[in-house]
């Protein structure tokens, strides 16, 4: 029994060695392997650039209702995220500053789906889409419908 815990802790110890853990001394107690352990996990997290938040609204683009259940793709060099807006028109995701390219993958029922990509960054971390009527004929839009489509605050 004594033979795999102390296996278990020098493991443990190289770990924290590698990682660059300055979390106090590892001794042969199971409390302490614990708290140890703890220790390894606060300094990796401490090493990830901070993340914040980024958030996409899709709204009508006739009355700006906002439009639940559309599914945005958020992506970097990377990867790719996906969600969708609740009730409330909004989507958001937790990324680490950055670039971000951001489209609709699927309008909800009853819209047009839209080719359209926004790009955000570290600066600019909201963006929205307006989306039309897929019944909606071109000329009960509202004059400037152009200006309502995609963008970036």
């Amino acid at each position: 029994m004594k033979k795999p815990l102390a296996l278990l802790l020098a493991v443990m110890m190289i770990f924290a060695l590698l990682t660059g853990c300055t979390g106090g001394e590892i001794s042969g107690g199971s409390e302490q392997s614990g708290s140890a352990a703890e220790s390894v996990l606060k300094t990796d997290m401490a090493k990830k650039p901070s993340e914040g938040t980024y958030t996409i609204r899709v709204k009508d683009a006739d009355d700006s209702a906002p439009l639940s259940g559309a599914m945005v793709q958020f992506c970097s060099d990377t990867q790719c995220l996906t969600g969708n807006t609740g009730t409330d028109g909004t989507v958001s995701f937790e990324a680490a500053p950055g670039d971000y390219t951001v489209h609709i993958l699927k309008t909800p029922e009853g819209y047009e789906a839209t080719e359209e990509e926004l790009t955000l960054s570290a600066e600019d971390r909201e963006a929205a889409f307006s989306l039309h009527r897929s019944d909606a004929d071109a000329s009960d839009r509202q004059a400037g419908s152009d200006e309502s489509r995609g963008q970036v605050h």
